[in-house]
């Protein structure tokens, strides 16, 4: 008996995970001028929505706000609901000043946690707005990006349910915008890895990555996003592809149409942060407890890169 259960064990570890082509699960569920809905609905797996955009960043915005009004704003409940405790519980304390890292201590509760991560999470964005705006050619792109996705929920869901469950569209713009620091703040880092030439069967360039942070609400609210670029006459229109979560900008994984992939990772900088040695990580693993760097721009500039 042992020998056949150990056979169906090894038989079962050896089978490859199914692939499904995504084309034959999708399912149109939304329009808009500047935007397409789709959700692949394979077997045995999530939901995952596909969101197509197209035009100006503002354009893009509005287009995924009214397409995902729900979602969005339900996401956004979510992140000061019903896991702000866990969420505050999870910052790591280095390089904060003294005055926030004392607040997070003493979050304890709801009633405490909600405006500690919402402070918290200001002071990021008052660190950050700056370097942010620098990295996009000292545009406003990804802040038009965030305003437009406010007008798109607020139009979708209308002026007073705006007013009354989102606080207005100003007041959901900021909210949108200190929740995409989100993974600044606690610092998010996933696995990677790249292989090629010998190291695959075929020799050529394999990269996988997995957003395996692991906390929620992020786990239940994968998505990706398709950015499309208008097209040059006589040329094809450039796309770029990520996955990405309700209301974020920017990217961390995703691969363009040229065939440039993306697989972005949380940067330490420890002497920064005041870690007063040297920061060892043999093969790239830390385990000497390096900590992330501070939030003046060093560290790459999560989500909203």
């Amino acid at each position: 008996m042992r020998c056949v259960l150990a056979s169906l064990c090894i038989s079962a570890a050896l089978d490859p995970v199914p692939i499904h082509p995504a084309s034959q699960y999708v399912e149109t569920v939304g329009t808009h001028p500047n935007g397409v809905l789709q959700m692949v609905k394979a077997p045995d797996t999530q939901p995952l929505p596909v969101l197509h955009l197209k035009g100006t960043a503002a354009q893009r915005g509005e287009a995924a706000g009214v397409l995902m009004a729900e979602t969005i704003a339900t996401f956004a409940d979510k992140v000061f609901d019903d896991y702000v405790v866990a969420l505050v519980q999870s910052v790591d304390l280095h390089g904060l000043p003294d005055w926030l890292a004392t607040l997070i201590k003493q979050a304890v509760g709801k009633k405490v946690a909600v405006p500690v991560l919402t402070d918290a999470l200001k002071w990021v964005s008052q660190k950050q707005d700056g370097h942010v705006h620098d990295a996009h050619d000292k545009s406003t792109q990804i802040f038009d990006e965030i305003a437009g996705i406010a007008k798109g929920v607020c139009d979708t869901l209308g002026a007073d349910a705006c007013q009354s469950r989102l606080g207005g569209q100003q007041a959901f713009t900021d909210r949108i915008k200190i929740v995409n620091y989100l993974p600044e703040l606690i610092r998010m880092s996933c696995s990677m890895v790249g292989a090629t030439k010998t190291a695959t069967t075929h020799g050529s360039l394999v990269q996988l990555r997995s957003l395996d942070f692991g906390a929620v609400p992020f786990s239940n609210y994968g998505m990706m996003v398709v950015h499309h670029q208008e097209a040059k006459e006589g040329e094809r229109p450039d796309a770029f592809a990520m996955v990405s979560f309700p209301g974020f900008v920017g990217a961390v994984t995703g691969l363009n149409s040229a065939g440039l992939v993306q697989s972005e990772k949380v940067s330490y900088n420890a002497r920064s942060a005041g870690y007063n040695q040297t920061c060892i990580k043999p093969g790239g693993v830390d385990i000497y407890g390096c900590v992330p760097g501070t939030y003046d721009g060093e560290g790459v500039l999560g989500t909203t890169r």
